[in-house]
């Protein structure tokens, strides 16, 4: 499985149903169980999970990261809409 393009079929889904944070949660425990599924490093992990947020229409993260052996993920990301209203959600899973 290419983990980049199912990261992205991912995200495009969530954004499709409206960003939500149970939405945003359930994804990433399933990515980084998909990782230690294909002994992906954190650091790769890291870069996939930042690009399909930026090639979404999430369009600003303030950080992200995957702590090493992808167990612990801790994400601050910020979402416009498309009128320009702000929600922040910080993920820690």
């Amino acid at each position: 499985m290419d983990m980049e393009r199912w990261l992205n079929n991912e995200i495009a889904k969530i954004t499709e149903r409206g960003v939500s944070k149970s939405a945003m949660v359930s994804f990433i425990m399933d990515a980084l169980a998909k990782a230690r599924e294909q002994s992906i490093p954190a650091y790769e992990m890291t870069v996939f999970l930042t690009n399909a947020l930026f090639d979404s229409s999430i369009k600003m993260i303030e950080d992200a990261w995957v702590e090493c052996g992808c167990r612990y993920a801790e994400m601050v990301i910020r979402i416009r809409d498309n009128i320009g209203n702000e929600h922040t959600i910080e993920l820690r899973v």
